[in-house]
């Protein structure tokens, strides 16, 4: 079998490029973003772009790495004069048909006519409590307010690049309901879009507060299909919140944009390409409830591309406990790979187990190894990496109805354990014995804090092989002999200054550590919570394993 490391590999040193500040009417300066060969043989790059302001051009190759190693540049030109005050992204796209982590895109983004400075801020809090917005300036500006006591603004660090420099605008509510108005004031930036004064509304309520998983959607769907997807309105106010309707409007395209809200308050969304041409589209969902926010308004940018393989995203397969990139993964770990055209149709659950290797015509390969499917879509689908799998380099891709995907590189660990968090809340998947969660308080969450001798139940994955062994895609044993892990796991509790003066952290035995009965993939870890560490509503919480340790994520203890 040929391995991930006997072709070559395609790496980029950079992936985004801007946002770039253009005045109206100008070019913007020529970008590089520098390619190499991760690995074996030779490179064949070729350069395409989705928009025609952003020229790519491949540049003689140099040496820019340490050691001498070679780069080719990939050079984008901005012509931009044309376009109107705006805020334009183009990808281009950078391919070789050999290579592993090929294809790869780069996001280019520009504002025209206008920096990162908002026109205007508006909040909705309910009393005492606290957000913060971040916006860039092209280089560094006097940034002050009109002296409101509750606003306050200072630099975010000092930014990435010379061109941008991040300044937070902190909102303190107070405690009596009111609205307040003030400014934020930016003078002196050497763009002169950026030198503005932002007015700033602040909105203090009992209401509830709509607050949207996403802000603005970018879809991208072939042309001739539909794809849905959905956003989870939750409420940072006070009350209950009632979505009472969901409208949709284009201002391309015609109709093709739909939407509903079910009773928890999930609105899904519908992009309908069935007769549109490739080429960029834009409309706006506008979801109506009760809160204080009354009509929320989700800006839709949708992507038409035309019908082709199914690709992954170099870097895109992920575990499925906290979604991080750049990880290990683990034999026997739950995985999420990302991409386009995986599936030509609807999302598609497995209902069965073992688990199939195939889904709505869709298969995994692990070193050309079908690997089992639990769910399967368009952009997006989980599997388990097999138990059977080699560690070290090995390479995945997706094929569709027979048709061959790209290859991506993944590196595979005997374990890498993740305790699993739901992004949503930033709740990790830690429960007591009554099923609460021993968090700080979340609205319409059940939760109470653990206390010392407690039993806590973590669920996690990548904590890899256990005895007996259970094969790929099979449910876990739900009677003795259970499916034990075979490395020694422990579960921390605090914090460790150093490994020669661990401070507050106190570490215990795992009463059980071994797969989730009836599941495939899913660990959990049980532990007593011990004494001896400083009890509060932010207690970090660890695995820690022969083979390495987990997350870290927090639980309340009082």
């Amino acid at each position: 079998m040929v391995t991930a490391s006997a072709a070559p590999k395609l790496r980029l040193t950079q992936t985004t490029v801007g946002p770039l500040n253009i005045a109206a009417g100008s070019n913007g300066a020529t970008q590089t973003v520098e390619t190499f060969n991760g690995g074996d043989g030779t490179l064949n790059l070729a350069v395409a772009s989705s928009a025609p302001w952003a020229v790519p051009t491949l540049g003689a190759v140099e040496t820019c790495l340490p050691g001498g190693n070679t780069c080719v540049p990939v050079k984008i030109a901005l012509s931009t004069a044309s376009l109107a005050k705006g805020t334009y992204t183009a990808f281009v796209t950078v391919t070789d048909p050999n290579a592993i982590d090929a294809p790869q895109s780069i996001s280019v983004t520009v504002n025209v006519g206008g920096g990162g400075v908002p026109d205007k801020l508006e909040y909705y809090l309910q009393p005492g409590a606290t957000t913060s917005t971040v916006f860039k300036t092209a280089s560094l500006a006097n940034v002050s307010t009109s002296g409101a006591a509750w606003l306050s603004v200072t630099v975010d660090g000092q930014g990435s690049f010379l061109f941008s420099v991040p300044y937070r605008v902190t909102v303190n509510a107070p405690s009596a309901v009111q609205d307040l108005s003030a400014n934020v004031i930016v003078a002196g930036s050497n763009f002169a879009g950026d030198n503005k004064t932002i007015p700033v509304q602040l909105h203090v309520t009992t209401s509830p507060i709509a607050q949207p998983s996403s802000t603005r959607l970018g879809l991208r769907v072939v042309t001739g299909t539909k794809q849905t997807t959905a956003i989870v309105v939750s409420n940072s106010g006070q009350g209950t919140l009632t979505i009472s309707g969901v409208t949709a409007a284009t201002s391309t395209g015609g109709g093709w944009l739909s939407g509903s809200a079910n009773a928890s308050n999930v609105v899904s969304i519908t992009a309908d390409a069935t007769s549109l041409a490739t080429g960029t589209y834009a409309g706006t969902l506008t979801i109506a409830s009760n809160a204080a926010n009354a009509n929320l308004a989700v800006p839709v940018d949708l992507t038409v591309i035309t019908a082709g393989p199914p690709t992954s995203g170099a870097g895109g397969v992920v575990n499925n406990g906290n979604f991080a990139g750049g990880e290990n993964l683990a034999v026997g770990d739950i995985a999420a790979i990302f991409g386009e055209q995986f599936v030509s149709g609807d999302a598609v659950s497995a209902d069965k187990l073992p688990l199939p290797a195939t889904l709505a015509n869709a298969q995994v390969f692990v070193n050309d190894v079908a690997a089992p499917l639990f769910y399967a879509s368009s952009g997006q689908i989980n599997f388990q990496i097999p138990f059977e799998a080699t560690t070290g380099d090995a390479r995945v891709r997706v094929d569709r109805n027979g048709t061959r995907g790209n290859t991506v590189s993944i590196n595979i660990a005997s374990a890498a354990p993740r305790i699993i968090v739901n992004n949503q809340f930033s709740l990790p998947i830690v429960v007591n014995q009554d099923g609460s969660f021993p968090v700080a308080p979340i609205t319409g969450i059940k939760t109470h804090p653990a206390k010392v001798g407690d039993a806590l139940t973590i669920y996690a994955v990548g904590l890899g092989p256990t005895s007996p062994a259970v094969a790929s895609g099979v449910g876990a044993p739900a009677a003795e002999p259970l499916a034990r892990v075979t490395s020694a796991t422990k579960v921390c509790f605090g914090v460790q200054i150093s490994p020669f003066n661990p401070g507050g952290q106190v570490c215990v035995d795992a009463l059980f550590a071994g797969l989730t009965p009836n599941f495939v993939g899913l660990y959990q870890v049980n532990a007593v919570v011990p004494d001896g560490f400083q009890r509060v509503d932010q207690v970090p919480l660890q695995i820690q394993m022969t083979s390495g340790n987990s997350n870290t994520v927090y639980i309340a203890v009082q």
